[in-house]
């Protein structure tokens, strides 16, 4: 029974850490709604300790009534004073709360820009120019 339960906690943290190593591979290429690069800064143990702190553990994920690891008014990068456990739906409603209903997605070489004024902020170009980069250069596009 001992080495059932230690087996089974041995399992449970080596699926924390495939978790916390998922989440810090996704921030890469990633920027916030002001343009910036995102990094995981959080080691694995802080990471741990948040979500186990908040009660929330088991029910991680995407789907509706599920929680998330979220960026105060998603700017800035994962770390501690930054980040706070809340529903998906909560999230996603920040998202689009934060983001001007008239602006797109620009996908550059250097990352997702959350629109057109972020991304020529993050180039030194004006706006103009990352618009016409979008028509001619195939690596510069909407989506």
């Amino acid at each position: 029974m001992a080495l059932g339960l230690i087996y089974t906690k041995l399992m449970n943290l080596k699926e924390a850490k495939i978790k916390y190593k998922t989440q810090g591979y996704l921030c890469k290429g990633r920027l916030d709604r002001l343009g910036n690069p995102i990094e995981m800064k959080l080691s694995f143990e802080q990471w741990l300790d948040i979500w186990v702190k908040s009660g929330k553990w088991d029910y991680r994920g995407r789907k509706s009534g599920q929680y998330v690891m979220s960026r105060m008014d998603d700017i800035g990068h994962y770390e501690l004073g930054n980040v706070e456990i809340k529903l998906h739906s909560e999230n996603l409603s920040e998202i689009k709360h934060n983001q001007d209903p008239r602006s797109k997605q620009v996908k550059t070489p250097n990352g997702i820009f959350p629109s057109l004024s972020a991304a020529s902020k993050h180039y030194n170009k004006d706006r103009q120019t990352i618009a016409n980069w979008c028509k001619s250069k195939p690596e510069f596009h909407y989506i």
